[in-house]
């Protein structure tokens, strides 16, 4: 027994000393060179997801909370270990880390929630070289060029640190690559991966992720910490960092392009997108159910809906679905023929944009409208109440309209006539009568055989004529459009009637509407104009002049992307108009002032000096001229010698 534990003391008194030695031998063994890649591991302060939410700035959502212009990429950037355009990394897989597969670090306003620094450990590993794969992800906005991003500080072993002076567009680039932008490859900071999310790909972007390489001016000594720290003006992410003796930037490649995207690839990303945006629609009155009830003819109705049909912005297929007799009901109190909830026969539908361009947090969507065009079992008969109503909408949404018919009354888009006025000069006048009910086809008018004018001032008809065809299966209305002359009509307010049909608009035959037409669309490209102060007594709206200095090169000073060469001056412009909401003052906006010029050369006498209210009134040229030339100058002012 004795013998025993004796035996069994030294034993544990060997592994003791085993332990001792083992641990002082670690200690005093040299670094690992990282001769392969060294994989640093960032997964213990990886703090963002890649993916968001769906909807931007909700607060609740991953990567930098910007909805679909997240990291959800076609084609995906791969994790785990591989090598990217020619540098090996390992980027973590969120799966396998909380969801967190990014140091995400803030700047300027965006990703106010994340820190401005983060540490990773390095179990002390030499290397020649240094590669980090990141972006930055946006701000920066009025900052000088180059401006420094961010500092990574490299810590030694023997406790002494180098700095990484991280500079915009040069040791890292921006996340989103534009249509138009140069693709610059420096080896300072190369793609390792060009791919698109959903939001850039609805602007014909796209999104690159950077390397850069940093060669190490202390290769022998060990590395026990890489310190990440924001400068607050930019927000950047980093995905991975690689230690090595090898310079992969010898191995990079041009960027590959972006090969198609799957079907269906983007479907579930943009389901997510929809139901946050669906609220947002019915938050903001986007969202309320029928919107339109017209008469077509007075055996065919059309129904308007709008995306309460579908709860989404697109949903062409929900749209269909609804697109049958028993989806609508029409009924009236006083018409026999429609005491009894009744079915239409046929059900043509015509779905069309209603709007594009951003709703609220997400950028650039689609929004559909949805006409549905009711082929009735009886004509409407005049002096009676129809009530259309929606089977399919949820009860907060309008699901039912009550049109008042009367062919002398109601007023039928089908009749088009000119929208302001007809000149009271010209010899030919025409109205015309037709419509395209989307698959259903054209509509048939030829039981409409003659119409009537009405002079408004006195309710007499002031002209009568028949219907004819001017031309049938017409190739861009796909209509067959019937003509109503009202050459014969002098001076007058007016609208056209046609028997068992409907009436007009209300039309004028005069130069004070033609007048008011030249007026209102001269004043637009006034109210369009760039470096142009609004105010009183030109117009009520207020607004001070903008993009009023350029560079000599004719660069604004606004251009964030734009390096001014040594020396060069600035100098103040004006002209050019504004597109859209945007400032760009693009070449094409030539074509209109070409059509003042060409207007004010064959009837010069028309035009007058202050007849447009503008600031040059009063100058003795007449103001059409003057827009002309505010379009002009930009272009003259800034013309390069070549």
């Amino acid at each position: 027994m004795i013998a025993a534990k004796l035996k069994s003391v030294r034993l544990v008194g060997s592994l003791a000393i085993c332990c001792v030695f083992g641990l002082y031998l670690a200690s005093a063994a040299p670094a690992r060179a990282a001769e392969g890649p060294f994989f640093v591991d960032l997964r213990p302060v990886a703090n963002a997801a890649l993916e968001d939410d769906g909807l931007a700035g909700n607060g609740k959502g991953g990567w930098t909370d910007q909805g679909i212009n997240d990291m959800y990429l076609w084609p995906p950037l791969a994790v785990g270990e591989n090598v990217y355009n020619g540098y090996p990394f390992r980027v973590i897989d969120p799966d396998k880390n909380d969801g967190k597969a990014a140091i995400l670090l803030k700047g300027s306003a965006l990703d106010e929630d994340k820190p401005l620094e983060a540490t990773a450990k390095v179990p002390a590993v030499r290397g020649k070289y240094i590669f980090i794969m990141h972006s930055t992800l946006g701000a920066g906005e009025g900052e000088p060029p180059n401006f420094r991003v961010a500092t990574y500080t490299v810590a030694y072993k023997d406790g002494t640190t180098e700095d990484i002076a991280i500079r915009n567009e040069m040791e890292i680039r921006n996340w989103g690559f534009g249509e138009f932008q140069d693709p610059i490859w420096d080896p300072l900071c190369w793609p390792v991966h060009h791919g698109a999310n959903m939001s850039r790909l609805r602007v014909w972007a796209s999104n690159m992720i950077w390397a850069t390489r940093w060669e190490n001016p202390h290769p022998d000594k060990p590395i026990t910490a890489i310190q990440f720290k924001s400068t607050g003006k930019s927000a950047f992410a980093v995905f991975a960092v690689t230690i090595s003796d090898t310079d992969y930037a010898a191995q990079r490649k041009e960027p590959a392009a972006i090969p198609p995207v799957p079907a269906g690839y983007f479907d579930k990303k943009g389901a997510q997108e929809d139901k946050h945006l669906f609220k947002f629609l019915v938050q903001e009155g986007q969202a309320k159910g029928l919107r339109r009830l017209e008469v077509i003819r007075n055996d065919l109705l059309a129904v308007t809906l709008d995306p309460a049909l579908t709860h989404i912005t697109k949903g062409l297929d929900i749209a269909q679905e609804a697109q049958k007799p028993e989806t609508f009901t029409i009924q009236s109190p006083t018409d026999p023929e429609y005491e009894q909830q009744t079915h239409p026969v046929k059900v043509g539908r015509l779905s069309y944009e209603a709007w594009n361009g951003d709703i609220g947090p997400s950028c650039w969507k689609v929004l559909y409208w949805h006409t549905y065009y009711l082929y009735l079992p009886e004509p409407l008969a005049p002096g009676n109440d129809y009530t259309v109503a929606v089977s399919g909408l949820e009860p907060r949404f309008r699901s039912s309209d009550t049109l008042h018919y009367d062919d002398k009354e109601t007023i039928v888009r089908t009749i088009k006539i000119n929208q302001v006025a007809y000149s009271a000069l010209s010899k030919r006048r025409y109205a015309y009568l037709g419509w395209w009910a989307g698959d259903a086809g054209k509509v048939d008018y030829s039981g409409c055989k003659r119409f009537r004018i009405v002079d408004e001032a006195t309710g007499k008809a002031a002209l009568e004529g028949p219907i004819t065809l001017r031309q049938a299966d017409d190739p861009l209305s796909g209509e067959d459009v019937y003509q109503m002359d009202l050459s014969a009509l002098g001076p007058g307010r007016y609208h056209v009637y046609v028997p068992g049909l409907g009436r007009s608009d209300s039309f004028e035959v005069d130069g004070a509407g033609i007048h008011d037409l030249y007026y209102h669309t001269t004043r637009a490209f006034f109210h369009q104009r760039c470096g142009q102060e609004f105010r009183e007594p030109w117009t009520d709206i207020k607004k001070p002049a903008c993009h009023v200095w350029c560079w000599e090169s004719g660069h604004l000073l606004e251009e964030k992307n734009y390096k001014p060469k040594p020396g060069e001056k600035k100098k103040a412009f004006y002209g050019g108009y504004h597109d859209a909401a945007d400032f760009d003052t693009f070449t094409r906006h030539l074509s209109a002032t070409a059509q003042m010029l060409n207007a004010y050369e064959k009837y010069p006498e028309a035009f007058k000096d202050a007849d447009l209210n503008l600031p040059e009134s009063g100058d003795g040229i007449p103001d059409v001229l003057d827009e002309a030339r505010w379009g002009l100058s930009f272009y003259l002012d800034n013309q390069r010698p070549d």
